[in-house]
């Protein structure tokens, strides 16, 4: 405590003393060298007192850092994450303040003594796994950098959108298709929301050419007839277009791969967002008519097949229908009639028992 008082103000007085026009006289100067000084002696002894004090090792290296001593800081973050290598250290000041190369045997250095010392505990070794990872690619040795994200998944599962950079890595880096496609099917089979979403929140300017590689990859399996891929890859691809259309394909792929709440909960996701499509109305139908096969099913089956003819019609009926877009009324016609009739006999004969 005594060192978190003497830093707080140490920290003031080094801001004061940046402003233009500030006092750097030499009593000023002074008196932040006696505060500097008073917190390191304060975590210095606390951590003399109980050596796994590892918020003291932390803060004895902000102080080191904000003094400019690289070294003495790095060895003080280092302390700190071998006692918890979840510890708050600053990994962004240690990767810009030191080559990508040192940053690498830093992080890797770290990680086998951490192992060395807890062979029986794993799982926290994910942290040096992770920044080792990063500087590696930073140093543009990217196989290793995809092993490393890797490694740290297998530490610690938490990690797992280290695949995503893995893929990107793989991709964007090595040009190495195969090995992308390996990375992006197994985060997509894992957490296809979370994948979205790391892409969602790429800048409008980079995501495009992401978007457009889950997009690849997803036809990629498809024609090597890896379903179960090309399903979990569209999926991905909803998430981030958000549209009917992406949702539409996701359903198809859940439909043909046998996953039929999936596609259930597409095919209603897609009309939430085109919810006078009578295509999609009469597909959310065939779900809950020919893969559901319960009789709230059936009866909800029912009432989408009667309003996809509706909404067929309606396209038909207006002069201002594209070509395809009448095309595609036709077809749902023809899909949903079929459908209905087949829909009412069977109701008919469980009727009749």
């Amino acid at each position: 405590v005594m060192g978190d008082l003497a830093f707080e103000h140490y920290k003031l007085l080094r801001q004061r003393s940046a402003k233009d026009g500030a006092d750097t006289s030499k009593e000023t100067m002074q008196k932040i060298a006696s505060a500097r000084e008073a917190a390191r002696s304060s975590y210095a002894h606390a951590i003399k007192l109980d050596v796994k004090r590892g918020a003291a090792h932390r803060k004895l290296g902000d102080i080191y850092a904000w003094n400019g001593q690289t070294d003495q800081a790095l060895i003080k973050y280092g302390d700190a994450l071998l006692l918890n290598p979840r510890a708050p250290v600053p990994h962004t000041w240690i990767s810009a303040n030191v080559t990508p190369q040192q940053c690498s045997s830093y992080y890797e250095d770290l990680g086998k003594r951490f192992l060395t010392g807890n062979p029986a505990d794993k799982k926290p070794a994910a942290v040096f796994a992770w920044y080792c990872a990063a500087a590696a690619t930073a140093c543009k040795k990217f196989t290793k950098a995809e092993n490393l994200y890797e490694a740290a998944i297998q530490f610690d599962p938490a990690f797992r959108k280290g695949y995503y950079y893995a893929m990107y890595s793989a991709y964007f880096y090595r040009k190495n298709e195969e090995d992308a496609m390996r990375f992006a099917i197994t985060y997509a089979k894992i957490a296809p929301k979370e994948f979205s979403d790391i892409i969602r929140a790429v800048p409008d300017d980079e995501r495009e050419p992401i978007t457009q590689l889950i997009k690849y990859l997803a036809k990629q399996a498809l024609d090597q007839r890896l379903a179960a891929g090309c399903r979990v890859l569209n999926h991905v691809l909803a998430g981030i277009l958000d549209t009917a259309n992406a949702w539409n394909n996701y359903g198809f792929m859940a439909r043909e791969s046998g996953k039929y709440d999936e596609s259930e909960q597409a095919y209603r996701h897609a009309l939430e967002i085109q919810p006078t499509s009578g295509q999609l109305m009469n597909d959310l139908g065939v779900i809950l008519h020919f893969h559901k096969r319960d009789p709230k099913g059936w009866k909800e089956a029912e009432k989408l097949y009667v309003a996809a003819l509706k909404a067929a019609q309606r396209v038909l009926d207006d002069g201002a229908s594209s070509i395809q877009e009448r095309q595609t009324a036709r077809t749902t016609q023809q899909d949903a009639t079929s459908n209905l009739k087949e829909l009412r006999e069977l109701l008919e004969k469980i009727k009749k028992g």
